[in-house]
């Protein structure tokens, strides 16, 4: 069971390291055999205050969406039934009249 929790642990700090390089959260230099790293606590913050909007953006949209479909029926799953395109009969065919008597 701790093996699992470490292994979340560490997979939660390798994201960390990726997504906050690729977002530019932090910057690390290499002085006189030290390390130092730098966190830009306002950038994260705002990435992860979008990463949130956007979220709650995606899912309202979805539940929006549900609730079109719901309201719609089947027809919001297929579209519009469309109509055949009417085109005119190739040569050396036979076209049957539609319609009655």
């Amino acid at each position: 069971m701790f093996r699992n929790l470490f292994a979340l642990i560490g997979l939660a700090f390798v994201l960390f390291l990726g997504v906050g390089y690729f977002m530019k959260w932090y910057t690390y230099s290499r002085t006189d055999g030290k390390l130092t790293f730098l966190i830009f606590t306002d950038k994260v913050e705002e990435g992860l205050q979008n990463f949130k909007d956007s979220a709650v953006n995606a899912l309202t949209k979805k539940e929006d969406d549900k609730s079109k479909q719901e309201a719609t029926g089947l027809s919001s799953l297929f579209g519009p039934a469309a109509a055949a395109p009417k085109s005119a009969p190739m040569p050396g065919s036979l076209q049957l009249p539609s319609g009655g008597r």
